[in-house]
């Protein structure tokens, strides 16, 4: 698989968790709220 791929395979296995886990999306989203786009630690 070339890297672009790998991405797009990645992605859907993250959207896929997020609906099967939809607190686990609202508490990263609460994270990102509260940090603000540029300190978005839980990204690291």
């Amino acid at each position: 698989m070339d890297a672009r791929s790998i991405v797009i395979a990645a992605l859907k296995a993250l959207v896929d968790e997020r609906a099967i886990d939809p607190e686990a999306w609202n508490e990263a989203r609460r994270r990102y709220a509260r940090d603000g786009a540029g300190g978005a630690s839980w990204l690291r």
